[in-house]
């Protein structure tokens, strides 16, 4: 049975059509982002030499050194960050309004890398 050349380009756009779709539905929208802190404590900051504030939930990636604490503010999550420049990344959860910070006397945490905020 041979298919005519309008079925072959009928199907041919419908199997089109569906990759198009498929391929064109995009990840939701990572929404955290860099906000001014503003003397604000219900965001999440993190402070070295100054100090970046976060708001809402999602994920980020970040290069944040010399970090001397960690405010989670009204939010919980976890954050990516390595003590020294040769010890390994690890994850911290943290929930609201906790604070955490090298031990009195420590040398800051080498880099923060990574925030979610749930």
């Amino acid at each position: 049975m041979k298919i005519s050349h309008r079925a072959r380009l009928s199907g041919l756009v419908t199997a089109l059509a569906a990759v198009t779709v498929l391929a064109g539905t995009a990840a939701p929208a990572q929404a955290i982002n860099r906000v001014d802190c503003a003397g604000r404590t219900d965001f999440f900051s993190v402070v070295n030499d100054g100090q970046l504030c976060f708001a809402n939930a999602g994920y980020t990636d970040v290069a944040i050194y010399g970090v001397r604490q960690v405010n989670s503010g009204n939010n919980s999550g976890e954050f990516s960050m390595a003590r020294t420049t040769s010890s390994p990344v690890q994850n911290v959860a943290f929930s609201k309004y906790n604070t955490i910070a090298p031990d009195w006397g420590q040398a800051p945490f080498h880099k923060v890398s990574s925030i979610k905020i749930f």
